[in-house]
């Protein structure tokens, strides 16, 4: 913290001696400063000085990584999205918060986490959490066929017929979209 100078006059010393008592290091809040002039002949006189320290610094908050669910039922799952990492340069046990729902329906939700520190610093962060539901993993599952069918591509024999794997791959896939 800079102090600044304080403006010293003595009517016998140009040069009074100027000392304070401040701390190395201040505490949030207000710290008073003490300020002494001292003349030549150890005349002296005191005045305070207030310095304030304030906390503008928000909390660091990492949450949990994003989630992907598949639904318990046609409501959606109960999730477990974790517990949030909050730490403060003045507050040990700054408060977290979410606005998680008890059951996270099929799609996918934003959770938004905020940690709040003592004095009213804010920090937010989000995790997405993702329900599927049967018809998504089949899609998924259709869509996987499809680029493995892709990568080995026709798969012919020796004698131009399609090959086994190729063959069993087309018709899981067939087999996956029409229960769709």
């Amino acid at each position: 913290v800079e102090l600044g100078t304080p403006t010293v006059s003595d009517d016998k010393d140009s040069n009074p001696i100027v000392a304070n008592d401040a701390p190395s290091l201040f505490t949030l809040g207000t710290n008073p400063v003490t300020w002494t002039a001292t003349d030549s002949i150890g005349n002296s006189a005191s005045a305070t000085q207030s310095v304030t320290v304030l906390d503008t610094i928000p909390p660091s908050i990492t949450v949990p990584d994003d989630f992907v669910a598949v639904a318990e039922s046609a409501i959606g799952a109960a999730v477990d999205i974790g517990e949030a990492i909050v730490s403060d340069v003045c507050d040990p046990a700054p408060v977290v918060t979410n606005d998680a729902p008890s059951v996270f329906p099929p799609g996918t939700t934003r959770v938004t986490w905020t940690a709040t520190d003592s004095i009213g610093n804010v920090a937010t962060a989000s995790q997405t959490v993702r329900v599927l539901t049967p018809r998504d993993l089949k899609e998924i599952a259709v869509a996987d066929l499809r680029a493995i069918r892709e990568i080995i591509g026709s798969g012919v024999d020796g004698v131009g017929r399609p090959g086994k794997a190729a063959e069993e791959i087309d018709e899981a896939t067939e087999d996956v979209t029409k229960s769709l």
